[in-house]
């Protein structure tokens, strides 16, 4: 498939699997009562505490047997790995499916639902200040303001490079489009000015944007390959052969980016960038 077919099949899919969490929370709506949700608290809360105590052994457990010297997951990660376990729609739907003669359907329902209320609410309302508390989001005063005006010179530079073609059709009379021009360099360069200074006071953000550059171009060479994989310009050899060494390119650049500890980066070809590509013809998902 081409892209913009690539991109119309997930949105696609992305608008069913909304569709039917929507169903699927609705549901369980008729089912839970509020009094069962007051009068079953204790199993609540004891039995959201569990998952987190289970899911926290597993995610510990297994970084621990994969861990290799400097080679393992950082700690850091695995307590966001251990936090980040929300509960939803899969859990519920196997609540539902219960039944209505089992034994102890409607403490199990009301359970369920239980802890995937607190599960949200909990976990998720505190995963960006546990993420800034960890320092893996941080967003410096003066990287936010940077961002922002770079995003508004891309944003003035697509309407100047609208007004050259607007000029060239002859779509509205030429003076007035000189004024318009005018005011949009005027514009771009006290954004550029405002660049220009943030660079100056903070010397890391040209750094960053390097960093960010090697990154995306990467990540481009890999999605020609995958092109030419499915068009049928490259065979499945060549391709994993660029893959897998864009790969070990991209990995110290997300390190480098993500600041995990020092003594504990992972290893090289652990975390790959892009998962493989499917074979043409088939979708997967």
């Amino acid at each position: 498939m081409g892209p913009p077919t690539r991109v119309a099949v997930a949105t696609f899919w992305e608008s069913i699997a909304f569709a039917l969490n929507s169903i699927i929370f609705l549901l369980m709506g008729f089912e839970v009562r509020l009094p069962d949700l007051v009068a079953y608290w204790p199993l609540i809360l004891s039995a959201f505490l569990a998952v987190l105590l289970g899911r926290s052994i597993v995610v510990f457990g297994v970084a621990a047997l994969v861990s290799r010297g400097a080679s393992g997951i950082p700690a850091k990660w695995r307590a966001v790995l251990s936090w980040g376990g929300l509960r939803g729609g899969l859990s519920m739907v196997l609540a539902l499916s219960l039944p209505p003669t089992f034994p102890n359907r409607a403490l199990l329902i009301a359970t369920t639902f239980g802890v995937v209320l607190l599960s949200i609410l909990v976990q998720g309302l505190t995963m960006a200040p546990l993420l800034q508390r960890l320092g893996l989001a941080r967003t410096s005063r003066g990287r936010a303001e940077y961002d922002h005006r770079r995003v508004e010179l891309r944003a003035i530079q697509a309407a100047i490079a609208e007004l050259d073609q607007m000029t060239h059709t002859g779509d509205i009379e030429s003076l007035g489009l000189s004024r318009i021009r005018s005011d949009y360099e005027a514009r771009r360069q006290a954004v550029e000015g405002d660049l220009g200074r943030l660079r100056t006071e903070h010397d890391e953000l040209e750094a960053e944007d390097l960093l960010r550059a090697r990154r995306h171009l990467l990540t481009v060479e890999k999605t020609e390959a995958i092109h030419d994989l499915q068009e049928g310009l490259a065979n499945r050899e060549a391709y994993e052969h660029l893959l897998n060494d864009r790969d070990n390119r991209l990995l110290p650049l997300t390190q480098k980016q993500d600041r995990p500890d020092p003594g504990s980066t992972p290893a090289a070809g652990r975390f790959p960038g892009l998962p493989p590509v499917p074979e043409p013809g088939r979708l997967t998902r």
